[in-house]
């Protein structure tokens, strides 16, 4: 089986399967509070090379039909940041919900928004069928990240609801807890449905 590879519309950027050989530069670019802040509790900082040797090696076991797909978003052929999409189960079976970063030296280039695009045309292209058959795409992000709404609201997604993050102060796991819901626990979520265009 040939591996996973998406083109975007920037030429410079690909999705593709995580590496080993990610490590060095997964932890670079990774390791930037300014990326963090932004994101889930569970994405540590400070980013190390363990830590990235230990998401290479989830990501990897995690790249099932069933459980969702989670790629690195290579540029200028090296690991620049990260996007993936969980499947869900029960009610929520048709729905995947995705998330992603870029890494802050590609920031303001289109690169996210491409990679957002490129990666939900693929998601409701391939999962048309089956046990993992998606018609609703999901992401939420922080109220106070205009940069990844404008992502979102130009690769086709639509502003949904405001919701609580439902974030705790203290993830007990050595590492500083993001700060991005320091003002407000209010997130935005945005959906892209099958049949609405982009």
């Amino acid at each position: 089986m040939n591996p996973l590879a998406i083109r975007t519309s920037i030429d410079r950027c690909v999705l593709r399967e995580w590496r080993e050989t990610d490590i060095a530069s997964l932890a670079r670019h990774a390791n930037n509070r300014n990326v963090s802040r932004f994101l889930l509790d569970q994405f540590p900082f400070p980013y190390t090379e363990r830590d990235a040797r230990d998401w290479i090696a989830t990501a990897t076991a995690k790249a099932t039909e069933t459980h969702g797909k989670h790629l690195a978003i290579e540029i200028e052929g090296e690991a620049a940041g990260g996007i993936g999409a969980a499947f869900g189960d029960g009610n929520a079976r048709a729905t995947a919900a995705i998330g992603y970063w870029i890494g802050e030296a590609h920031w303001g280039g289109g690169i996210a928004t491409a990679a957002v695009r490129a990666f939900a045309e693929h998601l409701l292209a391939e999962h048309t069928v089956g046990p993992t058959a998606i018609d609703r795409l999901e992401a939420t992000v922080f109220a106070n990240n205009p940069a990844s709404i404008r992502v979102l609201a130009k690769a086709g997604f639509a502003r949904e609801i405001h919701v609580d993050d439902g974030g705790d102060d203290d993830g007990g796991d050595g590492h500083d807890d993001n700060d991005a819901t320091a003002a407000t626990n209010l997130g935005v979520r945005f959906v892209r449905l099958r049949n609405a265009g982009a």
